[in-house]
């Protein structure tokens, strides 16, 4: 899949000549519109599973390369194709028929989320990394942009949440330390027991400014964050 999104956006890179102004206002207006309708559109939200979430994650961000190399056209050409891909897997997933059972389902399943100290075996970074974030009550936090990983025994490791947004485009970077995160049994969902407002109040990050959880100072006042709030 990597290796597919390569290709298609090097082709797009070398078909494509260098656009004017007027043509990248279009190409910001078209990609902020889809990701408004992504955002807004709950049905979308429900049937894009963490493989296309993350592959649309990774479209978005060669979308923006392509607008900033000034290959506007080529930006269209892929949010039009991101379009198609939503579209072609909404007509593949089965939606729920009926949304009540749906969230009842999701809310037992919540429940049962195990730590990462508890599953037997072992995690891949990929079965984190573009995954969801939601609380007990089943309401979306966010989603898991990277991971960092403190070599030290004495300090503790993140996972980078995005809040505010959808698939990568978040308003905020939280570091929320690996062991308040809880992860359902498919390994689909991870859960974080806050409300949207505690984690909207958390000590955020520059956007991948990760420097800044090595100083001293901010990495005690977010883990004093993450002790207090229950």
């Amino acid at each position: 899949m990597a290796m597919r999104r390569m290709l298609f956006c090097g082709a797009l890179l070398t078909g494509t000549l260098l656009a004017g102004p007027s043509l990248a206002s279009e190409c910001q207006a078209n990609l902020d519109a889809y990701r408004t309708d992504l955002m807004g559109d709950r049905g979308n939200r429900v049937l894009l599973n963490p493989e296309l979430r993350s592959d649309m994650r990774d479209l978005q961000n060669a979308a923006r390369i392509l607008q900033s190399a000034g290959q506007s056209e080529a930006c269209q050409d892929l949010v039009a194709a991101m379009k198609d891909m939503v579209e072609d897997a909404k007509g593949e997933a089965q939606a729920p028929t009926d949304y009540e059972d749906w969230q009842n389902a999701e809310l037992e399943r919540m429940k049962q989320a195990k730590t990462l100290a508890a599953i037997a075996g072992q995690i891949r970074a990929e079965e984190i990394i573009g995954r969801e974030v939601r609380n007990h009550e089943n309401v979306e936090l966010g989603e898991i942009e990277d991971l960092m990983i403190e070599t030290s025994d004495n300090k503790t490791s993140y996972a980078i949440v995005s809040h505010g947004g959808f698939l990568g485009i978040g308003e905020s970077q939280i570091a929320v330390p690996l062991a308040r995160l809880k992860v359902t049994e498919d390994r689909d969902v991870f859960v974080l027991n806050l409300t949207e407002n505690q984690l909207e109040n958390a000590p955020s990050l520059e956007r991948d400014d990760f420097d800044l959880i090595a100083d001293e100072a901010w990495r005690r006042s977010n883990e004093e964050y993450f002790k207090t709030v229950q």
